[in-house]
């Protein structure tokens, strides 16, 4: 099925994907395999949380590529107050939400790479860290976000919870 959404032609994608798809199989027999559960987006944020109480302390990380454009303005909201709310329940440094979302159409690079985190003393913090297409094969890295992140990520790795 996965093979049948990469448009004709493109082989690179398709290499890639073929690639991608070995990685999985390889890592499905070691005891720690990864585990595919499909879910409602809008119950996205509740599997995280139990996620996350799974390991405490561990940097949970939330990806999501090209979701946004295909919500209804509504579901859309529920959906990011609800990651946000999810944020918001860990300590700065346990949590970021990243996106790879377009934001401008007709742009050499339309897509944005994004990070949600929370910033010192709990506020919510969003950072831009790249632009790419929207099949990225390259990313121009925006270096000053990369910064801000690392920095953000080393403070906030020392704060004590709910800092």
């Amino acid at each position: 099925w996965l093979r049948a959404c990469v448009w004709p032609g493109h082989r690179a994608r398709e290499e890639r994907l073929l690639a991608a798809i070995e990685v999985f199989r390889a890592a499905r027999t070691r005891p720690d395999a990864p585990v595919l559960v499909p879910i409602g987006l809008a119950n996205v944020p509740a599997r995280l949380d139990l996620l996350s109480a799974a390991e405490t302390g561990a940097l949970v990380i939330a990806y999501q590529t090209v979701v946004r454009d295909y919500l209804a303005p509504e579901e859309r909201g529920e959906y990011e107050a609800g990651m946000c709310a999810w944020l918001a329940t860990h300590p700065p440094g346990h949590a970021l939400w990243i996106e790879l979302e377009g934001e401008v159409d007709g742009a050499e690079l339309p897509a944005t790479i994004a990070v949600h985190a929370r910033g010192p003393r709990g506020a919510l913090r969003t950072i831009e860290l790249g632009r790419c297409a929207f099949h990225p094969s390259v990313v121009r890295r925006d270096l000053a976000g990369e910064a801000e992140l690392r920095a953000l990520l080393a403070i906030e790795a020392h704060a004590p919870a709910g800092v």
